[in-house]
């Protein structure tokens, strides 16, 4: 599927459909593929309707030949499509659309789903997302007599149809961890409406879902089909946080943005090295293969194990499959400085469960102590440390050294290291709207981090190779700027970019970057 027009490029709105899918028979995702594609406000042109399906770890060859994007993780993750949602919801945020909803690879739309949803969107002003509701099918399609349950608890992820006014939400499902996935969209609501978002119903049947739960068809007297599944059992959820000590409930209800009560009290601080599950994250575009390599291999000499995942920002390079890394394909390029590479790395590293991460974009190396470094240094810490700041040397593009000394706070992507009492903030890396992204760092750091109130620490010594592109740097050293050096971007720019928007916009875009709360 070719890249999407812009919004400036046309006047209909953009609207992103999210398959997540994992093993489903190929009839029943094609179902799902032509429900989107006969959509009646996309072919009548009232809205650009695109749809992208994200493969849980198995991934079928078909759907590259369909008029769809489609997008493969690595690995499946058990959490009920929490986390290719998460993906597919971080692009849609990345790539400006308009509004995004989620179709399961067993369910199916009616063909007026999404202007109905539309239509409710406008129905009042300052609409932050639809709900629609849903129709109860048997494996044959036919439809089965029961009432939905009352929305005052439950909206089922297939009925939610979301405007940029909750965006700042959809990172919570990813979040979440996979003990708590069962009931999933049961929290997400919760988290919903405690925000006390602005909400439209639908109350025309526009989503068809497909029932496998034995409980429907036993309170109709029916013998449920085959593979129906018993109910979900809330009670685990209940059980798995009463094991929970204190530290531990605080950083769940960050990653589900429900308040829980306190645990018994925890003792100590960050985990000790060994016992660390850490995750390098690099995003590359267009760097050749020798700077990758260096890459590469300074993150497998870490003198801790680590996990190193590759993120291709819109232009993979095959040769990576075979050199022992992870590695996930983005269909199209962002133009972002590797922000929503870096974000689908961190919604994989949030979801499956690593206790710390690190961003090492590929033209930039580690020392092999960086890594355990920034560990000890968050373990040196008397209150449990959230995230720890690390500090680089500056190179020239051929590799050698600036010899320049740099006071004060240093502040790059590739210094940040978080552990998990930092996770819940770092969507807003990736929701950063484009504009800034180029200064997105420090506006990371600054208006998010900085503001926080959480834990940090610094490491002493530089451990990060930088790869130097800016013109300041070599002039302060006394140098001619090489080819392809650029000035600083406008410290302002972020300032500037929100005082040209008008207020509903404003806030928007403040909650995505975290200057307003959740």
């Amino acid at each position: 599927m070719g890249e999407a027009p812009t919004a400036a490029e046309t006047s209909a709105p953009r609207v992103l459909v999210v398959t997540a899918y994992y093993k489903e028979d190929r009839a029943l995702i094609e179902r799902t593929i032509r429900s989107v594609a006969t959509q009646t406000a996309k072919l009548s042109g009232a809205a650009i309707v695109d749809h992208l399906l994200v493969a849980d770890g198995f991934p079928q060859d078909w759907i590259d030949g369909e008029d769809v994007r489609h997008l493969r993780l690595d690995r499946a993750h058990a959490d009920y499509g929490n986390t290719p949602r998460g993906v597919g919801s971080l692009l849609a945020i990345s790539e400006g659309y308009d509004a995004l909803c989620y179709c399961d690879a067993d369910n199916w739309y009616q063909p007026n789903h999404v202007a109905m949803c539309l239509k409710g969107a406008r129905a009042a002003p300052d609409i932050d997302y639809v709900v629609a509701t849903r129709t109860m099918r048997r494996p044959d399609e036919s439809i089965l007599p029961i009432a939905d349950e009352a929305m005052t608890g439950h909206v089922d992820t297939n009925c939610f149809f979301f405007l940029p006014g909750s965006y700042d939400f959809l990172h919570l499902f990813s979040a979440m961890p996979r003990e708590m996935s069962s009931i999933g969209d049961r929290l997400f609501y919760a988290a919903l409406r405690l925000a006390k978002r602005r909400t439209a119903v639908i109350k025309s049947p526009t989503v068809n879902y497909l029932c496998l739960w034995e409980s429907v068809y036993q309170a109709l007297g029916e013998t449920p089909p085959p593979g129906a599944k018993p109910s979900v059992d809330g009670g685990a959820v209940d059980r798995w946080l009463a094991t929970l000590d204190h530290r531990e409930r605080t950083i769940v209800a960050r990653l589900t943005g429900l308040p829980l009560s306190a645990g018994p009290a925890t003792v100590g601080g960050a985990k000790p090295a060994e016992a660390s599950k850490v995750l390098v994250i690099t995003a590359y575009h267009g760097e050749d293969r020798a700077t990758i390599e260096r890459c590469l291999d300074a993150v497998a000499r870490q003198s801790v194990p680590v996990d190193h995942l590759l993120v291709a920002d819109g232009r993979p390079q095959a040769w990576i499959d075979g050199v022992g890394v992870r590695h996930v394909r983005l269909d199209r390029e962002h133009g972002d400085f590797g922000n929503t590479p870096r974000g689908v790395g961190v919604t994989l590293a949030i979801s499956e469960g690593y206790d710390a991460l690190c961003f090492v974009d590929a033209d930039n190396w580690p020392e092999p102590n960086h890594v355990e470094a920034c560990l000890a240094a968050a373990a040196a810490t008397a209150e449990p440390c959230d995230w720890v700041l690390a500090k680089r040397f500056y190179h020239r593009p051929d590799g050698s050294w600036i010899p320049i000394g740099i006071t004060g706070r240093d502040v790059d992507t590739n210094c940040l290291f978080f552990l998990r009492g930092s996770f819940h903030l770092l969507h807003h890396f990736a929701a950063q709207p484009k504009e800034i992204a180029e200064r997105g760092d420090v506006v990371f750091h600054d208006v998010v981090l900085e503001r926080s109130g959480l834990v940090h620490a610094e490491v002493a010594e530089p451990t990060l190779h930088y790869t130097c592109w800016w013109e300041t740097i070599y002039r302060a050293a006394g140098e001619e700027p090489p080819a392809g050096a650029r000035a600083l971007p406008d410290p302002d720019r972020a300032g500037h970019h929100l005082a040209g928007l008008d207020p509903r916009r404003q806030r928007i875009v403040a909650r995505l970057i975290g200057l307003l709360p959740d």
